[in-house]
């Protein structure tokens, strides 16, 4: 049997993906909950931080979700990649969202020195 040809069928392809969004955000959710759960009722930051992360990670995956729902489109002399791009700029959007300025401050602030 051989793998399907998803550029022969981009409506099946698109099916798959997302079918695919639709099972990892509620089990990411969930996770996320849980983790959020433990952190609170242990006193771990680093749960709590990693629950903050997937929350994030969620959005991203929202973002895509929307993304997939936009139909591909024709090619026209106005899109010359139909709506396509949609994608493209979804993935943008879940790359700027997983960037964390503030975690960037911390990994380079000089350690305190008290005297």
């Amino acid at each position: 049997m051989t793998a399907p040809h998803h550029r022969a069928d981009p409506e099946g392809r698109r099916r798959a993906n997302r079918r695919s969004l639709l099972w990892a955000l509620p089990l990411l959710g969930g996770f996320m909950v849980a983790e959020t759960a433990a952190g609170v009722l242990v006193g771990s930051l680093a749960l709590l931080a990693h629950a903050g992360h997937m929350r994030t990670d969620s959005a991203s995956i929202g973002v895509a979700l929307v993304a997939v729902q936009v139909p591909g489109g024709k090619a026209s002399a106005g899109r010359t990649a139909g709506l396509q791009r949609v994608e493209v700029l979804a993935a943008l959007a879940a790359v700027v969202s997983e960037h964390h300025p503030v975690d960037d401050l911390h990994a380079h602030a000089a350690p305190s020195r008290s005297g």
